[in-house]
């Protein structure tokens, strides 16, 4: 099994008149959870079901309240509503009506006929939003003869700033070496991960389950890997999730389903502009300073910055569990300062915070390590801007750096330090160059002093 799920169900009862005159009749949900939220009820109406009845349920292509643009030209849109027909006969034909102020819009369209308990939609003229402006938007439906006129008139409040493209996308997942689903599974998400990784800012998370639980990415550190699946409320593995807020839909095998939730995330613009490097101050420790330029005013919510180090792949000689992968890609290790990520402030302008991250030159290739970094509204999850202080590929069993990580010249040796000397690297046949951070032994294997 994939996940542990939790359904919710629309259910229409139909009780007999002489049974409700002579009982008690009451509706109850109950749920469990280890959460304490995954139970969601909306839209509940107890009592006779008119026979006449059609509702507005929402506007689908402009975002209610604050929202940003990905630049500072007017928004031309034909605005799209769903209608519903709750009555137990068939409506229509009936007219749907969208104003919106200021501006003078009006629109109405006529509703041929919606059949009991289906919806249709309704487009619109088009409609000039200008970024920075507030608008209030209303729909009305009008059903000759509508027994229930609460849910005729829908009622939207809109203000959408100007912002900027995204440059990446953040992409968790979360995973374990036990797990059959993961390993039939991951082969597409890390080749779509591979292939755009210069815009996908990747994190995998491992868990302790299924089975055994003996995933030793998991058993690294697996107090952090579990705050960031609680966070979420994951309970199922593979589990992913773009910009904090959406699950392209398991199986992540199926064509398109990774790519239309990336290319939805690029589309949606943000007020924030995240930049990170990645400074080794001791040989142990790497000093990371992130850029976050605000652009507009940010609506309200609880604003923090995550710091995660990520080694780039894992690879183990035979398969540490029992779905038979080797190779683990985008491994999450550790979180600094912690988990609940460092307050940011959220005023226009441009803010630069540092946070220091411990590094276990025991147990990481510090060469594939890189740190992913972005900004998150914890009241929603939403991630405005996200950012990675290195680009690695891997060729085989080998890593090339795009972006090289800051030496400080006092770290090496005081061998080279104190001596102006030439190192020079003559071991195989691209002798002259290749990657070393002098983090052993002085001078390491294949180096001379001359």
């Amino acid at each position: 099994m994939k996940k542990l799920f939790l359904v919710l169900f629309v259910i229409v009862l139909s009780i007999a008149s002489v049974f409700a005159q002579t009982h008690d009749v009451k509706v109850a949900f109950i749920t469990e959870s280890g959460y304490s939220n995954n139970l969601f009820i909306d839209n509940l109406t107890v009592g006779n079901q008119w026979t006449n009845d059609v509702g507005v349920v929402s506007i689908n292509n402009i975002p209610a309240d604050t929202s940003y643009a990905q630049s500072g030209d007017d928004i031309v849109v034909a605005p799209s509503v769903t209608v519903i027909n709750l009555g137990r006969n068939a409506a229509g034909p009936f007219n749907v009506t969208m104003t919106v102020e200021p501006g003078g819009y009006s629109s109405t369209k006529e509703v041929a006929a919606v059949n009991s308990f289906e919806t249709a939609e309704v487009v619109f003229d088009d409609l000039t939003i200008v970024p920075g402006t507030p608008y209030d938007i209303n729909v009305t439906s009008a059903l000759a003869g509508d027994q229930d006129i609460g849910n005729d008139s829908f009622d939207q409040y809109t203000l959408i700033f100007t912002g900027v493209p995204r440059a990446n996308v953040l992409l968790q997942q979360w995973t374990s070496s036990t797990c059959s689903p993961c390993a039939s599974n991951n082969p597409t998400i890390d080749a779509f991960v591979n292939t755009n990784f210069s815009s996908i800012v990747p994190i995998k998370y491992h868990v302790g389950w299924p089975g055994a639980g003996d995933d030793p990415m998991y058993l690294y550190n697996p107090v952090e890997s579990y705050d960031y699946r609680y966070y979420y409320g994951v309970n199922g593995v593979p589990n992913v999730i773009m910009g904090g807020l959406i699950d392209p839909g398991f199986p992540y095998t199926t064509p398109g389903v990774l790519q239309n939730t990336y290319d939805t995330r690029m589309a949606v613009g943000t007020p924030v502009e995240v930049t990170a490097t990645e400074t080794k101050i001791a040989v142990d420790t790497v000093q990371v300073d992130v850029t976050i330029n605000i652009l507009q005013p940010l609506k309200v919510g609880d604003y923090v910055l995550q710091v995660q180090a990520v080694e780039r792949r894992v690879d183990y000689d035979t398969a540490p569990g029992s779905n038979g992968e080797t190779e683990f890609w985008d491994v999450f290790r550790k979180a600094a300062p912690t988990t609940a990520g460092t307050e940011i402030p959220t005023e226009v302008g441009t803010h630069n915070l540092t946070v220091k991250m411990a590094v276990d030159t025991a147990v990481w290739d510090t060469s594939r390590i890189y740190h992913a970094v972005y900004v998150q509204d914890n009241a929603s999850h939403d991630v405005l801007g996200s950012a990675k202080t290195r680009e690695i590929s891997i060729e085989g069993k080998h890593s090339v750096i795009v972006n090289n990580i800051i030496e400080k010249p006092e770290l090496i040796d005081d061998i080279f330090l104190n001596n102006p000397r030439v190192l020079r690297n003559t071991d195989g046949p691209k002798a002259g160059y290749n990657l070393e951070l002098f983090e052993g032994a002085f001078p390491p294997a294949g180096w001379t002093l001359i």
